[in-house]
């Protein structure tokens, strides 16, 4: 009886330990950190931009000698007591932010301020330490009173696909970022047959239609023409698409930032943030008001601040706004070893092939020739998404795979490798110098999380946004190169109560635009048609989204078999 009684409980046991291992809390607590990107380990000139691997977990102001004579004392390192605004997270969408904010808080009558003429690059900066440090202090407007926390690995990752980019374009060249931009555009291609819908039309603004033959000729994909591989069956060409190097785009992001007097902190983590009961910031108050919000520290360090705008990534735990929003999954890419002249992406190639599509007068409309060979894309829903390095070794950098558990790293190289097989059977033996990736902030309707999270606002708050509030900037999932530019905007706009532009062609804004109270700002709209959601799953949404995952996956798999299946709704 009393081995009978064993046996039946151990189903239950096993189950129960089954379950904890798949939650969430357990997933977190065991995951290991994200591998160095290529962009990262590959860069020569890391100490130039100012050191973003620490050997010490205290807290470090970031190029502490551009903003103080004495960048011997370690007090400078810390936190100040006050600041208007903390941005919390530094990455790409918290840089932006900053940047926004600064600008336009230097000439708010504009939506791109120029920078003061200090350049932050200046070698020679504590040479002139006192005049300098001066007329900095006359440029800042204020802007000294904007921290960014949580910047520990500034610039690690992404995978350099920038689509949709002229707000990008211009900061790149306004700031003079050195971050390897190639104007490359873009070949999506599908493994599904085209829909009627998707062949109404070609547009005029660089979008053109591509065969199956014309997919694989740009590709590279060198085909025998008895083959079987029929991957894809259609594509399209997407001309307003650029290569970057998202490290170096990153740490030039914050250089501009710090241009403007934007102090970034690193080795810190926001613990808990909490609001005050206390009055709104006030110019008149400064010096005696402890601001609207107290953000904490991982070292006790308190700020005290009137705005606090979020652009952390998946399980931050600061918000449970954003905590309910998010479903963190993992990505993955791989650069190969130097292919040389074997690369498949060729620029001459793809330029033949498209220029062969164009008419006369369009070439010679087209003002922006492409730079490098093209980047690739496809619709599985695990994405395949590859570009060429565009240097002499001839990389090729391939990125896939979707999920929502940490695995080991020979799994991963194994699954990119059949991955890379089936687009490129040739490269089937290609030795994959690194493997990297981590975990990205997905959001249950793949839609960008910004607005402002009300759960810390007063009940009585009628002065209006501008006095303090809590903000959030996030949940790209996986797209947030160019996005994070144009959602730093809004945020921006609507910290300082500037009316968001409806026409990019207006370079200023009216007097009276200024002045109107009830305009509806792009971030409300945000925040109406694409909340935050009230559950996503909590403690299984991994498990949840995987089981969703592995369908959308089997009907992939049964589609490239030539099975008839019904197209499920696109998540992304």
């Amino acid at each position: 009886m009393l081995s009978g009684a064993s046996n039946n409980k151990a189903p239950i046991l096993g189950s129960l330990f089954l379950t904890t291992t798949l939650s969430d809390p357990f997933s977190s607590a065991f995951e290991n950190d994200v591998n160095l990107s290529y962009w990262k380990m590959s860069s020569k000139n890391q100490a130039d931009h100012g050191p973003t691997i620490q050997t010490t977990e205290e807290c470090r102001l970031r190029n502490a000698s551009k903003h103080y004579r004495d960048a011997a004392n370690s007090t400078i390192y810390r936190p100040p007591h006050y600041a208007r605004v903390v941005i919390v997270g530094g990455g790409m969408a918290g840089l932006h932010t900053a940047l926004c904010l600064a600008e336009r808080m230097h000439n708010p009558k504009s939506q791109d301020a120029n920078p003061p003429p200090l350049k932050h690059g200046e070698k020679s900066w504590n040479i002139f330490a006192t005049k300098k440090h001066q007329m900095r202090q006359e440029n800042t407007a204020g802007t000294d009173k904007i921290i960014i926390l949580e910047a520990n690995e500034i610039g690690n990752g992404a995978s350099g696909r920038a689509k949709a980019l002229e707000r990008l374009r211009n900061i790149v060249k306004k700031y003079e970022i050195d971050c390897g931009w190639v104007e490359s555009g873009a070949v999506e291609a599908s493994i599904h047959e085209m829909d009627v819908m998707e062949d109404e039309d070609e547009e005029d603004d660089g979008y053109r239609i591509l065969t199956r033959q014309q997919v694989d000729q740009i590709m590279g994909r060198n085909l025998e023409a008895n083959s079987q591989n029929n991957l894809y069956k259609w594509g399209e060409y997407d001309a307003n698409c650029a290569g970057v190097d998202p490290f170096a785009l990153t740490l030039g992001l914050a250089n501009a930032v710090e241009q403007w007097g934007v102090k970034i902190y690193e080795n810190t983590k926001v613990t808990t943030f909490a609001k005050q009961s206390i009055t709104p910031f006030s110019n008149q108050q400064l010096g005696t008001n402890e601001g609207r919000y107290t953000v904490t520290t991982n070292d006790g360090c308190k700020i005290h601040c009137d705005h606090v705008v979020l652009c952390t990534g998946a399980e931050s735990g600061l918000s449970k706004r954003l905590s309910n929003s998010f479903v963190p999954i993992y990505t993955w890419m791989a650069a190969t070893e130097p292919l040389y002249d074997n690369c498949p992406l060729k620029k001459e190639t793809a330029d033949c092939i498209l220029c062969a599509l164009e008419s006369e007068e369009k070439l010679k409309k087209n003002k922006r020739p492409t730079t490098g060979s093209p980047m690739c894309g496809d619709d599985h829903f695990a994405l395949n998404y590859w570009r060429n390095d565009n240097k002499k070794s001839g990389r090729l950098l391939f990125g896939s795979l979707c999920d929502t558990y940490a695995l080991p790293s020979s799994l991963i190289a194994w699954r990119l490798r059949n991955a890379l097989s089936e687009v490129y059977p040739h490269l089937s033996n290609v030795k994959f110098d690194y493997v990297w990736g981590g975990k990205l902030s997905v959001t249950m309707n793949a839609m960008p999380l910004i607005g402002r999270d009300i759960d810390y606002d007063n009940d009585d708050d009628s002065a209006g946004t501008t006095d303090g509030g809590v903000w959030f900037n996030t949940g790209f999932s996986g797209h947030g190169i160019v996005p994070t530019a144009t959602a730093g905007s809004i945020i921006a706009n609507g910290i300082l109560g500037i009316p968001d532009r409806c026409y990019p062609e207006q370079n200023e804004l009216t007097k009276t635009d200024l002045e109107t109270d009830h305009h509806t700002q792009l971030w409300q709209l945000f925040h109406t048609h694409f909340p935050s959601s009230s559950w996503n799953g909590y403690p299984f949404s991994r498990l949840g989204a995987g089981v969703i995952f592995l369908l959308y996956n089997t009907f992939d798999w049964l589609s490239k078999k030539g099975i008839p299946v019904p197209r499920l709704p696109e998540i992304w």
